[in-house]
């Protein structure tokens, strides 16, 4: 795992994500699984948010709304600042404008699908405010990085996915690698730590089979996201063709992964977090080769249902 985290300690944000998350389950879909049997594929790979973690929001959210505004107030009380003003205006509009900026000077760079730096662009919003006497406390990397954790987690609570540790641990005893590909920020990690109770590592996921958007700053789906993963499969002697990618979105995930040649199966198993995409023409004739409504399906496409 990248060592990211200079201040905060790893047992606090693994704390902190615990208690702003209380219980939630997934809630069905409509959408019938079609389980075909894929007895070429050697490898899987999974999405994080609405795939193997019930996820309020389906992934990580600027959306502005008084809760957002509500989650900022308390978000930046929580990570030690004071607000001398509560009404703070439209700081929280402001937070997706800097998240705007960050992705368009990032595009200038030439990433299709920029990821932005959270602790950064969280750092860019608090330094005007401070300097206009709305708020008053110290702007440092932990500081900021427990902002970040205590406003995202407020407003895109999170839940293990039911099957998880089933799934893994038959593909594990077939000894079948499997991998990430997410779009994440830096507390997405300690998502594993907190709710399955284990590290990324010790979940058995593959370091040569994992992409971080944070990391490579660009998100699903463009290619960039997916070019370390098809190399860790390269070294592996598999070909794109004999992995298969689960994930909830048709478009970031299936359509994604498709286009770099991959098997892909569409989770239907949450309805808050599933992505159909069905007014995107750039989706047109795209059909995943599986649909799951439930992650343990995954053993019948594998042939690991006796595991």
């Amino acid at each position: 795992m990248v060592a990211v985290h200079r201040n905060i300690s790893r047992q606090d944000i693994i704390e902190r994500i615990q208690h702003l998350s209380p219980d939630i389950s997934p809630i069905p879909t409509e959408v019938q699984p079609q389980l075909p049997r894929l007895d070429d594929v050697k490898a899987v790979l999974f999405d994080v948010y609405g795939t193997l973690f019930v996820s309020e929001a389906g992934e990580i959210g600027t959306t502005e709304s008084d809760m957002h505004r509500h989650a900022f107030i308390d978000a930046l009380q929580s990570a030690g600042f004071s607000l001398t003003d509560r009404n703070i205006g439209n700081a929280i509009s402001r937070y997706g404008e800097l998240n705007a900026a960050q992705r368009e000077w990032l595009r200038a760079e030439g990433i299709d699908h920029p990821e932005m730096d959270i602790v950064a662009l969280w750092k860019d919003l608090i330094e005007p405010l401070r300097a206009q006497g709305l708020i008053s406390g110290e702007i440092s990397q932990e500081s900021l990085q427990l902002l970040a954790i205590e406003y995202e987690y407020r407003l895109n609570k999170a839940a293990l996915m039911p099957g998880f540790h089933e799934t893994l641990s038959a593909l594990q005893f077939a000894q079948v690698p499997f991998g990430l590909i997410s779009n994440a920020q830096f507390y997405s990690l300690y998502l594993f730590d907190a709710f399955a109770g284990k590290s990324v590592g010790e979940c058995g996921f593959a370091p040569e089979l994992t992409s971080w958007s944070f990391q490579c700053r660009a998100s699903k789906p463009s290619p960039i996201i997916f070019q370390s993963v098809l190399d860790g499969l390269q070294r592996l002697n598999l070909e794109p063709h004999q992995a298969l990618y689960v994930g909830n979105d048709m478009k970031n995930d299936v359509h994604g992964a498709a286009r770099q040649g991959m098997k892909t199966a569409l989770f239907a198993g949450d309805a808050r977090s599933l992505r159909l995409r069905e007014d995107d023409p750039s989706l047109n004739g795209s059909q995943p080769d599986v649909i799951l409504t439930e992650l343990a399906q995954l053993k019948v496409v594998l042939g690991l249902e006796r595991l």
